[in-house]
């Protein structure tokens, strides 16, 4: 069962170093995140994303609807990641070096996801969207509130999205390396906003920045404000 707090300190270490070294680089603080083009905001992906929420939010899901085994939400990844290059690629104002200094960051915050996982013997969750999806709401929720979701929670959370992506038609016509871009963007994205928040008590503006990314996640996710949302032990409900 997912247990991330016990373990978040040092993720938020890790992404702090690598958010600081993107920063060496010249980077600017709203350019941490993807940009625009992004597999966050494709039109099939809001699409997913709203027709996954729909089913999260839906009154007595867990208790209409069939459990599924984890391994429907997982990929087959490709050799390599796929965002890193991209992204380090569209940053202007970098020389080659520094664009591949970018990359190999990115990989690190990725990898960092991995070792939490591993870390919390949860292997299961990594190559697995509904692991990634529960990670970027937990880290959002973390980052807008300074709250850690329960073990209980966190349990709660990725049965919801799980049993919500498994009865989603735009999400089993997905291919393994839109899934991966899928996954790469939540995580990346998450551990962005966590590492600025780390930052936040020395950059007030920094702060600013993470709460303004958490939030964007979080929306795009759910569709609604964190305000509005409360988590609870069969995944959320809204206000």
């Amino acid at each position: 069962m997912p247990g991330f707090p016990a373990t978040l300190h040092h993720v938020q270490t890790f992404v702090l170093t690598a958010a600081l070294s993107l920063l060496s680089l010249g980077t600017p603080v709203h350019a941490l995140g993807l940009p625009g083009n992004s597999p966050l905001s494709s039109l099939a992906t809001q699409g997913l994303f709203r027709a996954m929420s729909q089913q999260i939010t839906r009154p007595g899901a867990a208790a209409t609807s069939k459990p599924q085994p984890l391994a429907i939400s997982a990929f087959k990844p490709a050799e390599n990641r796929m965002l890193p290059a991209r992204m380090a690629g569209a940053q202007p104002g970098l020389d080659g070096a520094q664009k591949k200094e970018m990359e190999a960051v990115y990989v690190q915050l990725l990898n960092s996801y991995d070792s939490l996982m591993d870390n919390n013997d949860e292997a299961r969750l990594k190559n697995n969207v509904a692991g990634a999806v529960m990670y970027a709401l937990m880290i959002s929720h973390y980052v807008l509130s300074g709250e850690e979701l329960s073990a209980q929670q966190q349990d709660g959370l990725l049965d919801s999205i799980n049993r919500a992506l498994f009865s989603t038609p735009a999400f089993k016509s997905m291919t393994d390396a839109h899934k991966q871009e899928l996954y790469e963007a939540l995580i990346l994205n998450a551990n962005m906003a966590l590492a600025l928040q780390e930052e936040g008590p020395q950059d007030q503006d920094r702060e600013a920045d993470a709460q303004d990314l958490a939030g964007t996640l979080f929306t795009q996710l759910i569709g609604r404000d964190h305000s509005k949302v409360q988590f609870t032990a069969t995944g959320l409900r809204l206000y």
